[in-house]
């Protein structure tokens, strides 16, 4: 694989982002060093410093984002952790290729030729002559230092980011594994006598790190100090955690391609992305049932919705889509695809492989389902990546092919297509859960033979719990009296306010010592397994006064169904199935 041309020349940390590039807790440094844009997670969200003065001279009116992105729409674009635009240069479509920091303090976006289509003001007192030595790129040399800037692994996985008081280690996909939070502006310095340490502004050490090294890299899931020879004298991560290498030259990164894809789907609309082998552009439209044309992406979507739009990439063809709903076992026997539903919900998406017009792998979000992880290359693929959820970046490790954001903003052959009508499924009567406050304990009432236990039950489900007052959601209703836990997760996921999780009081609560409770994650389909699929546990029981716990840390996104079903405690787990 080989890096777009976009990205010839191109270092992480230096001067300039290119089309398809994101800054995620990163940094830009003009090439004297004398100005910096940083993205931080915290307020400000992005503004150039003068590395001089270290006054903000510019600060955007994005608030907090996850990422700021350049889509291969030209825009520059501030996006929130679910995928929502929050803040942009409304520059799309107007020949953006690049986003440079320049040493007169002016943040640009640039064309092709080098002219300016948007830029931020130049500070006063720029012209002043001055420059510092930065660290830049992925390793810090004696003498560099960071104050406000980051340095970024050479596959893009690892940043460690310096916003001026705070010093991190992050991977993306994972949080941050080394953080250092002082209570003073400082510098991270890798000094002439090779020791790596912090010091406040007035020069007085704050922290020794390590040392004597003779530089200071950052790597795959890692930052580390190295001697003359290469080898490490001090690493921010264990041994036991370092994370393995990746093909090279990298792939732009799973935060990189989804803000790509958002930025051509367009806000509150899912996308499909895939890759078809052995066929060609035009026969792979023909097969979704698209009357064929030529133009931009943009021009495409002006004249229809929703659109199809392919591009040959090698011997394969890139598909895009911005209906999620795309049939791709359609476009040809060998497809590997991504398919986002929802871009608010973040991950939740399918990521499928099919090979010879069979199904080889599915792993689905909503209800959950993994298939086929086992096969040779989805394995290799999936070690390759920082993170189990990161489906588009697996699509283009899977299939070898790099995608580029200047080839995606120029000319594709593509067009409208009639919109699928779906198959109905079997109707499910959804469960009524009218006033339930989606964090509550959801206990369903399937047995009626004992009145005093389904009492004591009761009781032990308005325990206090943090001290605080409990009041179950209990539905106690003869029409689901035997109803099978899977009959009543279906009615369950039919609700558009469902739990992560309910409760059964069945048979087993009403007879057996401790009246426990049968837990039961939604999400499951409630279809057993195949022989292929990856198990998880569905269910496991539990006493009623810790319902409470298990579904407030469920549905508030603290804790996963997993975290308390296999834990094996006492306090929680009594029986538990797969």
């Amino acid at each position: 694989m080989t890096r777009p041309a976009e990205w010839t020349g191109w270092q992480a940390g230096a001067s300039w982002l290119p089309l398809g590039g994101t800054l995620m807790m990163q940094s830009l440094t003009s090439p004297s060093g004398r100005f910096t844009v940083l993205h931080s997670c915290y307020e400000p969200s992005l503004a150039v410093r003068d590395n001089l003065t270290r006054d903000r001279v510019w600060v955007s009116d994005a608030p907090c984002s996850s990422l700021i992105s350049l889509g291969p729409d030209g825009d520059l674009v501030a996006w929130n952790h679910h995928g929502e635009r929050l803040w942009s240069t409304d520059t799309a479509w107007r020949g953006v290729r690049r986003l440079e920091m320049r040493d007169s303090g002016k943040l640009a976006l640039t064309d092709a030729a080098g002219a300016v289509v948007w830029s931020s003001p130049i500070p006063a007192g720029s012209a002043a002559p001055g420059e510092r030595r930065v660290a830049h790129g992925s390793v810090m040399h004696p003498g560099e230092s960071l104050d406000g800037q980051s340095l970024t692994s050479d596959d893009g996985s690892t940043v460690l980011w310096h916003s001026g008081r705070i010093v991190r280690v992050i991977v993306r996909g994972h949080t941050s594994h080394w953080d250092r939070y002082y209570d003073q502006e400082n510098i991270l310095a890798l000094e002439q006598d090779g020791h790596l340490r912090v010091r406040a502004l007035d020069g007085t050490v704050v922290e020794e790190i390590a040392g004597p090294g003779a530089e200071f890299v950052v790597v795959r899931g890692r930052a580390e100090l190295r001697d003359s020879a290469g080898t490490p004298v001090w690493s921010s991560a264990g041994r036991s955690t370092w994370m393995g290498p990746v093909r090279e030259p990298a792939i732009p990164q799973e935060d990189d391609l989804a803000a790509w894809f958002r930025s051509l789907a367009g806000d509150g609309r899912g996308y499909c992305v895939a890759v078809v082998s052995g066929s060609t552009a035009a026969e792979v439209l023909e097969r979704a049932g698209v009357a064929v044309t030529e133009g931009t992406w943009h021009q495409l979507t002006r004249a229809c919705r929703p659109v199809v739009a392919a591009v040959a990439v090698g011997p394969d063809v890139l598909v895009v889509s911005d209906d999620p709903d795309l049939a791709v076992t359609d476009l040809a026997p060998s497809v590997v695809a991504v398919q986002q539903r929802h871009p608010a919900s973040g991950y939740w998406a399918t990521f499928s492989v099919h090979r010879d017009g069979r199904l080889l792998t599915e792993m689905r979000d909503d209800p959950r389902r993994r298939k086929g992880l086992t096969v040779p290359e989805v394995a290799v693929a999936l070690g390759e990546i920082t993170h189990g959820l990161h489906r588009l970046e697996l699509v283009f490790r899977l299939t070898g092919v790099v995608p580029s954001a200047a080839r995606l903003a120029g000319q594709l052959l593509g067009g409208g297509r009639a919109p699928q009508i779906p198959v109905p499924a079997e109707p499910v009567e959804a469960l009524p859960v009218d006033g339930y406050d989606g964090i509550s304990a959801l206990v369903i009432r399937t047995d009626f033979t004992d009145e005093d236990a389904w009492d004591r039950v009761v009781q032990e489900l308005r325990e206090p719990w943090l001290d605080d007052p409990v009041e179950p959601f209990a539905i106690s209703d003869l029409r689901f009296a035997g109803q099978p836990p899977d009959r009543l997760l279906r009615a369950i996921r039919a609700a558009s306010h469902g739990p992560g999780v309910f409760f059964l009081a069945d048979e087993a609560t009403m007879r057996e010592p401790d009246n426990p409770l049968l837990a039961v994650t939604t999400e499951w389909d409630g279809e057993p397994f195949q022989d292929d699929d990856e198990p998880f546990v569905t269910q496991f029981r539990l006493r009623p006064d810790a319902a409470v716990e298990v579904s407030t840390n469920i549905n508030i996104g603290n804790m996963d169904f997993k975290d308390f079903a296999g834990g094996g405690t006492d306090n929680y787990v009594m029986e538990r199935w797969t």
